[in-house]
C-alpha cells in the first residue's frame, strides 16, 4: 500500500512542469539515479527519499462518505485539485480570481478556508443540521483529519468542501450559479441519505 502511495506521489511530481524538458534542448535518454539505465534498486532508494503522505490522511478513509467525496478530500488535503493557482504552476496562463466570491485569487487555502461563499455553505449546513462547530467562524480543510472534531462534523466539512468545488466547476464550465443556502440543502439531502438516523 505504501509503495502505491509513493508511486502516486512520483507520478504527480513527474507531471510537474519543473520536470518537463525545455523546448530548446535536444531530447535524450538520461537517468540521474544510475548512469545509462534505471534499476529497481536505484528507484527504490529514490522513493525512500520522497516525502511521505501524512498518516493522518488515513483517518479520512474511515469517514462514512461516498467514495467520490473521500477521493476528492484526499486530493484536496494534498493540494492536488486543479485550482487556478495550481494550473498556473503547471504553465497555464489564466486570470486568477475566485469565481465564488469574485474578490481573491483561487487557491485551495482561499477556496476551502477563507472564501465567504464556502463559509456561508458551511454555516448554512451546520445550521440546518443543528450541529455546533468547535471554532466558528473560521474553518479549515485540515479539520477533516482533526481528532478534536466528531465524525458528524468531519462529514459535514467534507460534504461542504466537495459541494463547494462542484459549485465552482458549475460556475466555471456551465455558467450556472447557486446560492450557499441551496448548496447547504443539497448537502443535507445527500448526507441524510447516508445517515438516516
Amino acid at each position: 500500500m505504501q509503495a502505491q502511495t509513493q508511486l502516486f506521489i512520483l507520478k504527480h511530481q513527474l507531471q510537474d512542469p519543473t520536470f518537463l524538458p525545455s523546448g530548446h534542448l535536444q531530447d535524450q535518454i538520461c537517468c540521474k539515479l544510475t548512469p545509462n539505465c534505471l534499476t529497481s534498486s536505484s528507484l527504490y532508494k529514490f522513493m525512500k527519499t520522497m516525502p511521505k503522505i501524512p498518516s493522518n490522511l488515513n483517518h479520512l478513509w474511515k469517514l462514512h462518505l461516498p467514495p467520490r467525496i473521500k477521493t476528492f478530500c484526499w486530493l484536496l488535503l494534498q493540494n492536488k485539485i486543479p485550482t487556478i493557482d495550481n494550473l498556473q504552476k503547471r504553465g497555464m496562463t489564466i486570470v486568477n480570481r475566485c469565481c465564488l466570491c469574485l474578490s481573491d485569487a483561487e487557491s485551495v487555502a482561499h477556496t476551502f478556508t477563507l472564501c465567504p461563499f464556502f463559509l456561508a455553505v458551511v454555516n448554512n449546513t451546520l445550521y440546518l443540521t443543528n450541529t455546533t462547530y468547535c471554532r466558528p467562524p473560521c474553518y479549515h480543510i485540515d479539520d477533516l483529519t482533526s481528532k478534536s472534531l466528531t465524525l458528524c462534523q468531519k462529514e459535514i466539512m467534507a460534504f461542504s468542501c466537495y459541494f463547494t468545488w462542484r459549485e465552482r466547476c458549475s460556475r466555471t464550465f456551465s455558467n450556472r450559479a447557486s446560492q450557499p443556502n441551496n448548496i447547504a440543502s443539497l448537502i443535507i439531502e445527500e448526507w441524510r441519505l447516508l445517515n438516516p438516523d
